[in-house]
């Protein structure tokens, strides 16, 4: 009895395998025409960059199907696979990565494939429209996958990657290949071009000029939030100081400066402590930062230096565990602003030739935020102490992570108040030295007489 009941179940156990077996040969056909039987998505464009580029798309493909920003690598990327069981089997990936260096196609390729790529069996290059591929094909066996890769150089220090992966089909992984490739549409922005020739026209004339005519002969701001009449913003308060000063050394009249700037802001919990020194043409600087805000357990400490005009070393000096000691190297385009000076580079855009441009603003933690600056119409603010707004400048941050800015300025050009979008608007108001002190505690009362204590001026 006993017997016969074990023979019964294996012989249930063998048809069930043979059951599962023959439904895995059946989703194994489906993926195997899907990926044969090639559709692709509409151009999926990423914005303000002149790049649009398909993926994959049908019953099997998964993918959100926009680009999506990682800011601790500078990297755009959009991506679509297919999945059996708990693993990816097949998948197309697109990268566009910005402050990725002076280099050819063949360099970069050369970069993602590493010292050991393993069995490349055919490698070229290929010209699409305006891109110029540097391509490599390597052949695995067993589960690993056969892998596509291609890397084209863009102008400003960008890159773009693609990379199809297919296990144990390398022609699903050349059709895929051959399909896609050839989507990639790119076309230089003009606006990008105006924002290298903006940051070039600040680097002759100075910082020093350009913080002048932005701050004024004291070289300081100091701005509050406003209380609105919104309930849900009562609670928020804050403040923003910066100061700046310089010094000529004779007999070269090189000119450096150093800045300090303190940001805090309640319900939130944001606060940044920044000490800044460069050169006048903005060749180099040192730049450290302490900061925090509500997501972050423990606070930042980054140290950002550059030479040369555009090679970055970046150092996590204290924060997220996985960032400790962290260092960097980034090249950064000829269109690259600290975050620091964007105030001041949008008070120069009204006196510029220039209506749109694009510039990468560098941030205390490293990240590169491609932004468009625009001039915009005057608007009518429901407020009465501040009527005679002449001027706007946009902010818009092309990676969607980024707060939208707002600079209102009346008929000379003096900047009276900006806005955060966030999506509540918080509005930053001129402050005089006696308010804010009188409105803070006495440890960001020390802070800001540190930070605008009496310097000499040139």
């Amino acid at each position: 009895m006993f017997t016969d009941h074990g023979q019964k179940k294996t012989a249930v156990s063998q048809i069930a395998m043979l059951a599962l077996f023959i439904i895995g040969l059946i989703l194994a056909s489906v993926v195997t025409v899907s990926t044969n039987k090639i559709r692709l998505t509409d151009p999926i464009p990423l914005f303000q960059s002149g790049l649009s580029v398909s993926l994959p798309k049908g019953r099997a493909w998964q993918s959100p199907y926009k680009w999506q920003f990682d800011p601790e690598t500078n990297r755009f990327e959009t991506l679509a696979g297919i999945r059996m069981g708990n693993k990816i089997d097949t998948m197309a990936h697109w990268t566009y990565a910005l402050a990725a260096g002076d280099l050819s196609a063949s360099q970069r390729l050369q970069n993602k494939l590493g010292p050991d790529p393993g069995n490349i069996t055919e490698k070229g290059t290929i010209t699409v429209g305006s891109l110029d591929f540097a391509w490599a094909q390597l052949s695995t066996s067993g589960r690993s996958p056969d892998t596509i890769i291609a890397a084209a150089s863009l102008p400003s220090n960008r890159s773009l990657t693609l990379t199809i992966e297919a296990i144990a089909q390398p022609k699903v992984a050349t059709d895929l290949f051959n399909k896609l490739i050839q989507s990639a549409k790119y076309t230089a922005p003009e606006n990008v071009r105006q924002g290298e020739q903006f940051i070039s026209q600040i680097r002759e004339s100075g910082l020093h000029r350009l913080l002048l005519t932005d701050l004024g002969p004291s070289l300081d701001s100091i701005y509050r939030i406003s209380q609105p009449e919104d309930a849900k913003l009562k609670n928020i308060r804050g403040f923003s100081v910066m100061s700046f000063d310089y010094e000529s050394q004779q007999p070269t009249a090189t000119v450096t400066g150093q800045g300090m700037m303190s940001i805090s802001m309640e319900k939130g919990s944001l606060s940044e402590h920044h000490e800044f020194r460069f050169a006048d043409s903005l060749e180099s600087f040192s730049w450290r930062s302490q900061y925090q805000n509500g997501a972050d357990r423990r606070p930042g400490q980054t140290a950002l230096e550059l030479k040369d005009f555009n090679q970055l070393t970046l150092t996590y000096l204290s924060g997220p565990r996985r960032l400790q000691g962290k260092q960097t190297e980034l090249t950064l385009s000829p269109a690259t602003l600290p975050e620091l000076f964007l105030t001041s580079a949008a008070r120069f855009l009204l006196d510029s030739q220039y209506d749109r441009i694009m510039l990468e603003i560098l941030t205390t933690q490293g990240w590169i935020a491609p932004a468009q600056l625009s001039q915009i119409p005057p608007v009518e603010l429901p407020t009465d102490d501040h009527p005679d707004i002449s001027y706007g400048i946009a902010v818009d941050f092309t990676h969607g992570n980024g707060t939208p800015l707002r600079f209102y300025y009346n008929n000379d050009k003096d900047l009276i108040l900006q806005q955060q979008l966030m999506p509540d608007t918080v509005t930053w108001i001129k402050a005089d030295r006696k308010e804010l002190l009188e409105n803070v505690t006495p440890n960001q009362a020390e802070t800001i007489r540190q930070i605008l204590k009496p310097v000499t001026k040139i």
